[in-house]
């Protein structure tokens, strides 16, 4: 392999997503972008088998470099971007320029753009499906933590629904995880209605 020190380099160097927190305007249920990252390749890897025509290995790939521009522009929290206090077009120029520096000093930066960009287009079915579960993950994180309060309830359980819509194959899997967060939000005395069962 050439180049061998840069690329030696460049792992040192992300390793800064392991700190690169989560959820900033839920810092309770916080987690970082790797750790994330890490559990979005694992179910991709899972569930590719169940959705026909997709490159399994593709996919993990695309999942495990998707945030990785975030340990220098950190997480945009999506719920800031609902509330329009940022735009999901300064979100994606912010991370579109780190990809781009990527791709000119990194050994391996051209590939790594690649898939971060065919995630971001979402024309492909292999980054519909990632993009899916990385909504779907985002619940998952949500049942664990515990759900204490939810001041937007209507974007929280309804947040994977346009994603999943576009890959039908996981609706049992999101079924399955709206069961279990109605569980946590009737725990939680928050009221459970019922077009937040409803997919698109």
């Amino acid at each position: 392999m050439k180049d061998l020190d840069s690329l030696v380099s460049f792992l040192i160097e992300i390793e800064e997503l392991k700190k690169t927190d989560r959820y900033s305007t839920c810092p309770a249920v916080a987690d970082s972008s790797a750790e994330h990252s890490w559990k979005l390749a694992f179910m991709a890897g899972i569930f590719a088998n169940e959705i026909p025509g997709i490159n399994k290995t593709h996919v993990i790939e695309m999942c495990l470099v998707h945030d990785l521009a975030e340990y220098v522009t950190g997480d945009v929290d999506a719920y800031l971007i609902y509330t329009g206090r940022i735009t999901k077009e300064r979100k994606h120029k912010m991370e579109l320029r780190v990809m781009e520096e990527f791709k000119k000093r990194v050994q391996i930066g051209e590939r790594i753009y690649e898939l971060w960009n065919e995630f971001e287009e979402q024309k492909t079915p292999e980054s519909q499906y990632s993009r899916a579960l990385d909504k779907i993950e985002v619940l998952l994180h949500m049942i664990h933590a515990g759900v204490k309060h939810d001041s937007s309830p209507g974007y929280t359980t309804t947040y994977a629904d346009s994603a999943v819509k576009k890959v039908p194959g996981l609706m049992p899997l999101l079924k399955n995880i709206k069961e279990r967060l109605k569980k946590e939000y009737q725990k939680a005395g928050i009221e459970w209605k019922e077009e937040y069962e409803a997919f698109p």
